[in-house]
């Protein structure tokens, strides 16, 4: 079936050869819609065994939600941001990905802040939020034709050059997409998150098309190995699907906004896992594989975002004992009332005149403080410690040697 293709005329099926490349590009689809069945067999396993074993659920502290849902597992095979000297459609919807998982990732991060300097009564009105909208707009917008909606375009008719002139024309006022004048029909740069990345067009109609046909999935549902019949039991006819729906943009754009959906209902969890080396050996930190890691997982990008706001926050209590010293000598009467608020308030008052207003607040339960204005007062502190240090020296000098000397009556 990988080799030729069988039309239906009249009642009559006919049955003929395809070309090499056309074969090669549904042997590649076959491998692809293996792996991805075998994947999603491997989840819904590993859910229907946590809906079958109620005290599975409670060794694990899950209970079974008030509307009677119960906890399951969702996994996101995924890297990060990805680009190589040759970006083709693959990579484009990877960063696609990318781009509206870390557009949520930063949006629950930052509402988070948001929700808990309202309850604090702490102004972060200084703090921006920095959107990659701009960027989605350009792939998937839903006000004009996006990268997306022209490849959907081309695929009917077209071919990768129109769709790249499509391109061309639709994004030549954005300043995050660019083309180079040479073989400018066969690339387009999108100015990403991570970095910009040059896409090379050709094929890209051809693996837009890509999808398994019914005769393979036939022969697949019927397979004697159970675990690839049970993989494609539940596999669509393709052949009662519209054209439109079995594009592989479609499918996908499809399934990212299905995980979005999913990830705003629950909890997620965000792993970020770091390779430290390409050579697979233990106790080596290559330091430039591990950056462009970083960026590539949008790490970078979520520090910037978070050194604008207060990056210490601590309990009154905990802010006066972590700098005990320093509430002795500028909240005296306060801190031996043990009035925690109290002398967090006076010691913060003397913060801002050493670091700047805005630097360092007072919220209901807790103290605020930048990042830069942390470093700054931690300064003062040594630099206090430093002028006092003699005299806590020559202090515990006489504190141990006078009941020695009295010992001996020296």
């Amino acid at each position: 079936e990988l080799t030729s293709k069988t039309r239906v005329v009249a009642g009559d099926a006919i049955k003929s050869r395809i070309p090499a490349e056309d074969a090669a590009v549904m042997g590649h689809s076959l491998a692809r819609g293996i792996y991805a069945e075998i994947f999603r067999w491997v989840i819904q396993k590993a859910n229907q065994a946590m809906a079958a074993d109620p005290e599975r659920l409670e060794g694990m502290k899950l209970k079974v939600g008030p509307d009677g849902r119960r906890p399951w597992i969702g996994v996101l095979d995924i890297f990060g941001f990805e680009y190589f000297k040759h970006n083709g459609l693959d990579q484009f919807f990877i960063n696609y990905a990318n781009e509206r998982l870390q557009q949520f990732f930063i949006k629950q991060w930052f509402v988070k802040e948001q929700e808990l300097y309202a309850e604090e009564g702490v102004d972060s009105s200084h703090i921006i939020f920095e959107d990659n909208a701009p960027i989605l707009d350009i792939i998937d917008s839903s006000k004009s034709p996006g990268i997306f909606a022209l490849l959907n375009d081309a695929c009917s008719q077209g071919s990768d050059e129109s769709f790249t002139r499509a391109c061309h024309k639709q994004f030549e006022d954005s300043e995050l997409y660019k083309a180079k004048p040479k073989e400018k029909d066969k690339h387009f740069i999108i100015d990403h998150t991570a970095s910009p990345v040059k896409y090379d067009t050709p094929g890209w109609l051809v693996r837009n098309k890509d999808r398994l046909k019914k005769e393979i999935v036939d022969t697949l549902k019927q397979s004697t190995n159970s675990l690839v019949h049970q993989s494609f039991a539940e596999y669509p006819d393709v052949s009662k699907v519209p054209a439109a729906k079995l594009l592989i943009s479609h499918q996908f754009q499809s399934s990212i906004n299905s995980l979005l959906t999913t990830l705003a209902s629950s909890k997620p969890q965000f792993i970020r896992c770091i390779k430290p080396n390409m050579t697979k050996v233990p106790n080596k930190f290559a330091n430039g594989v591990v950056l462009g890691q970083l960026h590539c997982l949008s790490i970078i990008e979520t520090l910037f975002m978070q050194k604008q706001g207060f990056l210490y926050r601590k309990t009154f209590r905990d802010f006066v004992e972590q700098y005990e010293m320093m509430a002795r000598i500028w909240a005296p009467a306060e801190r031996g009332a043990e009035d925690w608020k109290a002398t967090a308030s006076k010691m913060v008052q003397r913060i801002v005149e050493i670091c700047g207003a805005g630097t360092c607040q007072v919220g209901r339960t807790m103290v605020f403080m930048t990042g830069v204005a942390q470093r700054t007062f931690d300064r003062e502190v040594r630099k206090i410690w430093q002028k006092i240090g003699p005299a806590t020296v020559t202090i515990q000098t006489v504190f141990r040697t006078t009941p020695v000397q009295e010992r001996f009556g020296a």
